[in-house]
């Protein structure tokens, strides 16, 4: 019986130290998305702190508070420069001054962090203004077909689409958009990329293109004076 009760006793200690280790990192809270507010999407930021004997300026950036989350890491990147700058800075509150390029375009995330969980927000983008009269570039534009990642039967007719930015000095300022296709998700190895000029906003995948093959694409766009920002790049498949 002393036998039977000492059991008893190691397995009343052993059982609840057992239940609490399967529990540990399987019921880790995931933080919440996070929502946006500022600088504003596809606009010109004009709050900026302009630093002296600089050529850059602080923003302070803004996005909604995600339960769960005990910090944020913002990701942010220059897109007037190719290949575009990205930076990170981590914050553990829904705010946090930046400093940025004046007179430049930007993209930007934020990542709401609990332990080893993350989740991305949307990308928004904004165009960072300068000291005194300036020509910025226009924004990026914006891919919009075909949708990223998919696979396509038949390239007979497809067109790769895109839309301009709301951002722009003057209709008349964009000389040109220049789509690059490439096998190479860099885009640096020339022997595989091929250049497709246009002034439109879209333009048919060309019928040069291998089948069972991946294909990366981006469009890069040049106003009169010059400046030239890229876009995000996009993937499909030939089957």
């Amino acid at each position: 019986m002393k036998i039977l009760k000492y059991i008893y006793i190691a397995l009343a200690v052993l059982t609840p130290l057992s239940c609490s280790n399967s529990d540990d990192g399987d019921n880790e809270v995931s933080p919440e998305k996070v929502s946006l507010i500022f600088p504003d999407n596809g606009k010109e930021c004009t709050t900026g702190v302009f630093l002296e004997n600089s050529t850059d300026s602080n923003v302070i950036f803004r996005w909604s508070n995600a339960p769960n989350a005990t910090s944020y890491e913002v990701t942010y990147t220059n897109t007037s420069v190719i290949p575009n700058s990205v930076e990170k800075k981590t914050f553990t509150t829904n705010e946090g001054e930046i400093t940025l390029k004046q007179d430049t375009n930007y993209s930007w995330t934020v990542t709401s962090i609990r332990g080893t969980k993350k989740e991305v927000s949307d990308e928004w983008t904004f165009y960072n203004s300068a000291k005194g009269e300036t020509n910025f570039a226009p924004l990026p534009v914006k891919l919009i077909a075909p949708e990223d990642k998919i696979e396509l039967t038949t390239i007979v007719g497809v067109l790769l689409e895109w839309e301009k930015s709301e951002l722009i000095n003057n209709e008349d300022d964009i000389e040109s958009y220049t789509v690059h296709l490439s096998t190479s998700k860099t885009f640096i190895e020339n022997e595989t990329e091929t250049l497709l000029p246009t002034t439109g906003l879209s333009i048919q995948i060309p019928n040069t293109v291998n089948m069972a093959t991946t294909y990366y694409w981006k469009v890069v766009t040049k106003d009169t004076f010059g400046n030239e920002t890229e876009s995000q790049a996009f993937s499909f498949k030939t089957l």
